[in-house]
């Protein structure tokens, strides 16, 4: 533990990677949309979905590293 309680190494890290991970295909699909290119509206439909699924799945980890640093 370091001196917030957070646990040094192996889950803190993943927790972020994960974070990072999902997030980047929620930023490429949202610079493809705000691109307009012409794709059929079920494509965007289908982005829109990934992105806010990824979104939510990414704001967990980040809940669970802040009740930590809250938990100090």
């Amino acid at each position: 533990m370091d001196k917030f309680g957070l646990p040094i190494g192996s889950e803190t890290d993943a927790m972020m990677l994960l974070s990072l991970v999902l997030c980047v295909p929620a930023l490429f699909m949202g610079y493809i949309a705000l691109c307009d290119f012409d794709l059929p509206e079920i494509v965007y439909l289908g982005m829109g979905l990934i992105i806010t699924l990824t979104g939510i799945l990414s704001v967990f980890p980040a809940m669970i590293l802040l009740a930590w640093l809250i938990r100090m």
